[in-house]
């Protein structure tokens, strides 16, 4: 479960009274644009807004790292990779959640809205040594260091 600060809570609280009428005209939509500022006719923010918005903030918090370049195709210029995204808020969800689940890949998945639970998987952050403890409660010894040197092999 990811809990949502008090504080954070009873301003959004405070938000959808306040602009109950506005939300009903956005046709439920809690995020919207103010319809004179508009270029769409759709009253709700297009699906890079809060991308953009969340960007901004984490360079303005001094939070912006880059850790590496994409490679792209046909030689064109990589992209920067940067190490704090939205996208990397939806990891850390399915990570958290997949641990106060613990480790149950299914209900994960379903959180996650992912059809096929090996995609889940694929956002679920362990690290080596949360791994190795779970290793070493599931298996018998000769078996956990047979799963510990493969995992050290692997890339």
């Amino acid at each position: 479960m990811l809990l949502i600060p008090t504080p954070l809570f009873q301003k959004t609280l405070d938000f959808i009274k306040a602009n109950a009428s506005r939300i009903e005209q956005a046709q439920g939509y809690l995020f919207f644009k103010e319809p004179d500022r508009c270029k769409r006719s759709e009253p709700y923010f297009d699906t890079n807004y809060a991308r953009n918005a969340f960007c901004r903030y984490v360079r303005l918090a001094g939070l912006d790292s880059v850790y590496a370049e994409s490679d792209e195709p046909g030689g064109k210029p990589g992209r920067r990779l940067h190490r704090l995204t939205t996208h990397s808020l939806r990891h850390y969800a399915i990570t958290s959640f997949a641990k106060h689940t613990n480790g149950n890949v299914f209900l994960t998945s379903k959180f996650a809205r992912h059809g096929n639970p090996s995609n889940t998987m694929t956002y679920i952050n362990t690290n080596k040594q949360e791994l190795y403890q779970q290793i070493d409660g599931a298996f018998g010894l000769s078996q956990v260091a047979n799963l510990k040197a493969r995992i050290e092999r692997k890339p």
